[in-house]
């Protein structure tokens, strides 16, 4: 029986996994014997075998949607940033051995806020304009705690369009800026 309409399948039901398609565990049972007494209890277990194969599928996809987000980062950034709402340093990400240091100590404040902050693109009013505005920005220069960088970054919003905070990537530009001020 077809849980779904209530009615005998006239046909072997298929459910679809990627581009492969597959008799589902629970119609291939509804097909073997008509539903009642043992076969409710088989075709339930059956449901919950699908259940568990499906997450187990989005589990392995989600996985390497993380693994391809760090083999992108680490070959388009020098590091990756998040912030929170109120846009302070709530992490960062990097294989560079100056900036694990930095990165503890930048954690809970802002761009601005940290040791002689200069803004090197833009003034910082522009720059904070454009975070208050939660509009995305690329490629903004500042000096900060003895190092140049470049940031870029997107907003962040929950499943119900609450702002979360920013997150990023960066360069550093540090040699560039200091051969620019020679």
């Amino acid at each position: 029986m077809d849980l779904d309409t209530g009615s005998w399948p006239t046909r072997r039901s298929f459910h679809r996994t990627g581009s492969r398609s597959a008799p589902s565990a629970s119609s291939a049972i509804a097909q073997a014997r008509p539903a009642g007494g043992p076969y409710r209890r088989l075709q339930a277990l059956a449901r919950l075998v699908e259940s568990e194969l499906e997450r187990r599928v989005l589990e392995r996809q989600r996985q390497e949607a993380v693994e391809n987000f760090r083999d992108l980062a680490e070959v388009s950034a020098e590091w990756v940033w998040q912030t929170d709402a109120e846009h302070r340093l709530v992490g960062l990400v990097t294989n560079l051995p100056h900036m694990k240091k930095i990165g503890t100590t930048r954690v809970g404040t802002r761009r601005w806020e940290q040791v002689n902050a200069r803004a090197l693109s833009c003034g910082w009013e522009d720059h904070i304009a454009d975070l208050e505005a939660r509009r995305e920005f690329c490629g903004f220069e500042y000096e900060g705690n003895g190092f140049a960088s470049r940031v870029s970054g997107w907003p962040r919003f929950d499943t119900r369009g609450r702002f979360l905070g920013y997150r990023g990537t960066g360069i550093d530009i540090t040699a560039r800026q200091r051969a620019a001020e020679r």
